[in-house]
């Protein structure tokens, strides 16, 4: 059953829907239907916003999102990603920063509420710390985890600190 999430402008939503698994699958809504983003495609935006803005900077905006994370959406937090799409990126870039952080920020409240996840919400950063402070492709980064055990992300997420 489709959820919104946040409406971005008049045309385009992010919401949660059925999906393969779970009833967490973020889509991206317009005119044209819903799709469900992948990882590549915003960590590929990411490392693009990074060229523009610097990887720290990006990857400071994304850590402020990370660290409201919860078991639900929360309008502080959609609210908090408008602000900093209309206020750090400038221009046609604010609407796309808002998309790109509202689907991941959005990706991570589903990643906490899957049961049986053991990283939970981290998986998502680890994606993004690999992509902007460690220079990894999108393609590396969204396949990094494929095949490893959980334990052993764990501990290479500890060695980052978070």
């Amino acid at each position: 059953m489709e959820r919104l999430i946040k409406r971005i402008s008049k045309d385009i939503e992010i919401v949660f829907d059925d999906g393969k698994f779970d009833e967490w699958c973020v889509y991206i809504k317009d005119k044209n239907g819903k799709k469900p983003p992948l990882d590549t495609e915003y960590f590929e935006f990411f490392i693009e916003l990074g060229k523009k803005y610097t990887n720290e900077k990006v990857y400071e905006d994304f850590v402020k999102i990370y660290n409201l994370v919860s078991h639900s959406i929360e309008k502080e937090v959609t609210d908090l990603i408008i602000n900093i799409a209309k206020k750090e990126y400038k221009g046609e870039l604010s609407k796309a920063v808002a998309i790109n952080f509202t689907v991941i920020y959005a990706g991570m409240v589903a990643e906490k509420n899957k049961r049986f996840a053991v990283l939970k919400e981290r998986i998502k950063r680890l994606g993004v710390y690999q992509i902007l402070m460690l220079s990894y492709s999108a393609g590396d980064a969204a396949n990094f985890s494929k095949g490893k055990k959980a334990k052993d992300l764990d501990v290479i997420c500890k060695e980052y600190g978070f």
